[in-house]
């Protein structure tokens, strides 16, 4: 069988985090090529089944601070977020503990927003929250996704300045809807709140309407995470990788799509694989 031929030579792709059991497997031989994707053969998933844990994000408005022209200032909250109900905004600064933040949640959901198709193309690279604190003090939450689910953590993490400690260490499996779900329940309660504000803002609105108008069209969808999977933005996208995709896309279909333009991401010959593909698919097939 190849598959056990492939684990023998170590022609096997490895999950980054555990490293215990083989994502992708490929083998070559007599001029044939053999490309597979790891599942469990009860579940049907990769590893095993996805959890029913789930992400949440709460929100209380401050609606007595003075705001001006300031478009964070709207969007100053209470904030709480939940991993399987339980709460990794506990917080220590110095003698005080708090369960809750008050912040603006303007700049998270301004970074989702802007990295929703890099969040969701990406494969097996963990994107941090925390990239988009906008200053302020958040836990340390990281989201990964491998195509069929989020693995989703939460590490500790200590602040110099303020000096604060979120001590939670959480990690979950979760589903994608739940995910996507939450992430989509975030930015429209942001999105509903800045529409409040007649104060000019960096393109949140734009951007979120842009994504949500994507995410209702399915073949719109799938081309941006294809885009996605590069790390770019689909909407300022150039030609070249457009045209890449669109020649990837005649060979692949779906997760394999995205799979295989994900694996690219750093390639700077990525022509040169497209030939090597053509190839082989026109080697004549071993009975």
């Amino acid at each position: 069988m190849w598959v056990r031929s492939a684990m023998k030579s170590k022609q096997c792709k490895f999950d980054r985090g555990d490293k215990d059991f083989p994502k992708h497997v490929w083998y070559e031989s007599d001029g044939q090529t053999w490309y597979g994707r790891c599942t469990n053969s009860v579940s049907g998933e990769y590893k095993g089944w996805l959890g029913r844990s789930v992400v949440k994000f709460s929100i209380d408005w401050d609606r007595g601070i003075e705001r001006g022209d300031d478009i964070d200032l709207y969007a100053v909250a209470d904030f709480g977020m939940e991993i399987d109900d339980v709460n990794v905004c506990r917080f220590c600064e110095g003698d005080n503990r708090g369960v809750r933040l008050s912040v603006s949640v303007y700049p998270l959901a301004e970074g989702i927003a802007a990295d929703w198709w890099r969040i969701f193309g990406g494969r097996d690279e963990w994107y941090s929250l925390k990239k988009n604190r906008g200053g302020y003090a958040i836990p340390d939450v990281r989201l990964r996704f491998d195509g069929d689910g989020f693995d989703v953590e939460c590490r500790p993490y200590r602040y110099a300045n303020p000096p604060v400690f979120f001590p939670e260490n959480r990690r979950e499996r979760l589903q994608r809807s739940d995910v996507e779900n939450a992430l989509k329940d975030l930015l429209t309660s942001v999105l509903g709140q800045v529409e409040l504000s007649s104060a000019p803002e960096s393109g949140f609105r734009a951007q979120w309407s842009a994504v949500w108008a994507s995410l209702q069209n399915p073949e719109e969808a799938s081309f941006c995470e294809a885009v996605g999977a590069f790390g770019l933005d689909p909407y300022d996208v150039p030609d070249n990788i457009a045209e890449f995709i669109e020649e990837s896309a005649e060979l692949f279909v779906g997760e394999q799509l995205i799979e295989f333009l994900a694996g690219l991401r750093a390639s700077s010959d990525r022509s040169g694989i497209l030939d090597w593909v053509r190839r082989s698919e026109r080697r004549p097939r071993r009975k």
